[in-house]
């Protein structure tokens, strides 16, 4: 009987630590919700999910600033980000608005056009820093595109415009550091849309 106690007694324990550990300010399974399409909006859009891994996400995304450490996100926060992502698309006009980019806004109407949303890098950002300034370098990052940065903070993700400074480089301002998402957003025809590249519908 003691024996069969024991065990019991194990194998909760084994449960309880033995369960996935999310680094703080980062987005539990199932936190985002898709939202409602806005009114008016017909546009087709599109999400595609990184190609990387989340580890090797971190390893191709440095900072300039020393002060700032990039790690790698759970798998979770990866998934969260993308799903973040369609709720970017489910409002092209504010979201264009909010990026400073007519051409995206009035996108949100626009039967010929389609708008597709890349998600590049999800890393965990790290800083006892306070307001400020990010200059991310990564590869995939080109010049003349325009990209939105999701930052998960306050139990939800705030988008923040990014400024391109160049071909793998990209600046914005943030006031706290958790996960972030770097976001290419296109604008195309219908007809670029179907170059056999797999999306997700947003």
């Amino acid at each position: 009987m003691k024996k069969r106690i024991m065990a019991a007694i194990v194998a909760v324990s084994v449960m309880m630590f033995g369960t996935t550990a999310f680094a703080a300010g980062s987005p539990s399974a199932g936190s985002t919700k898709l939202d409602d399409k806005a009114a008016g909006q017909i546009v087709d859009t599109s999400v595609e999910a990184p190609t990387e891994k989340a580890d090797s996400m971190a390893k191709s995304t440095t900072v300039s600033d020393k002060a700032v450490s990039v790690a790698a996100v759970a798998d979770t926060t990866v998934t969260e980000a993308v799903t973040a992502t369609k709720n970017l698309l489910q409002d092209v006009k504010k979201l264009g608005d909010k990026l400073g980019n007519k051409d995206l806004a009035d996108a949100a109407t626009a039967t010929n056009k389609g708008v597709i949303a890349t998600v590049l890098s999800v890393v965990n950002l790290q800083s006892t820093a306070t307001n400020k300034e990010v200059v991310i370098k990564n590869e995939a990052i080109k010049a003349n595109k325009t990209y939105a940065v999701l930052h998960y903070t306050n139990g939800a993700w705030e988008t923040i415009p990014a400024t391109v400074k160049g071909d793998g480089e990209l600046t914005f301002k943030v006031s706290n550091f958790s996960p972030f998402a770097i976001v290419a957003i296109d604008v195309v025809d219908k007809s670029a849309t179907a170059t056999g590249s797999q999306t997700t519908p947003a």
